[in-house]
C-alpha cells in the first residue's frame, strides 16, 4: 500500500490544509521565508488525527509520565525520515538515537496526541528540550 503525499502550508500566521503544489511553483514557495510546508506523515495519533511535519505530539506512557516533542523531517542531517526530535524527549524515557516516533507507534503502549504545531503554537515547546 502506497502513503498518501500531501501538504500543508502555514503562511503568516494561516493554516491551509491540503496545500497543492505545481512542480513549477515549488522552488519559488520553498524559497519564501514567509511560507512553511509541512509534509504528511503517513501517520495518525490516537484519536484519528493526521501528524504532519512540525506538529508538536505529546506522548504519555502507560503510567502517566508524559513528555512533548516536535515532528520532524531528518532528511538534511543524513537521515530521511520523521521522527521526534531528541532534545525533547527526557532520559532514560528513550534511550536510542533515532527511530523514537516508530517505537513509540510500534509498542502501542503510548498514547500519542497532536497538541499543536510550531507555527501556531511555539509556546509549548519553550519548556521543552535538554
Amino acid at each position: 500500500m502506497m502513503r498518501e503525499i500531501k501538504f500543508r502550508g502555514d503562511y503568516r500566521g494561516v493554516m491551509f490544509n491540503n496545500v497543492q503544489i505545481g512542480a513549477q511553483y515549488l522552488g519559488d514557495l520553498l524559497a519564501d521565508p514567509e511560507w512553511h510546508i509541512m509534509q504528511y506523515t503517513g501517520m495518525h495519533d490516537s484519536q484519528g488525527k493526521e501528524i504532519y511535519e512540525g506538529d508538536i505530539i505529546k506522548v504519555t506512557a502507560i503510567d502517566g509520565q508524559s513528555y512533548v516533542s516536535p515532528v520532524k523531517y531528518f532528511g538534511d542531517e543524513d537521515y530521511p525520515a520523521f521522527d521526534l526530535d531528541q532534545k525533547y524527549i527526557p532520559e532514560p524515557w528513550y534511550p536510542y538515537e533515532s527511530n523514537a516516533l516508530s517505537e513509540e507507534f510500534g509498542n502501542g503502549l503510548s498514547k500519542i496526541e497532536v497538541v499543536g504545531n510550531i507555527y501556531e503554537n511555539p509556546e509549548l515547546m519553550e519548556a521543552g528540550g535538554k
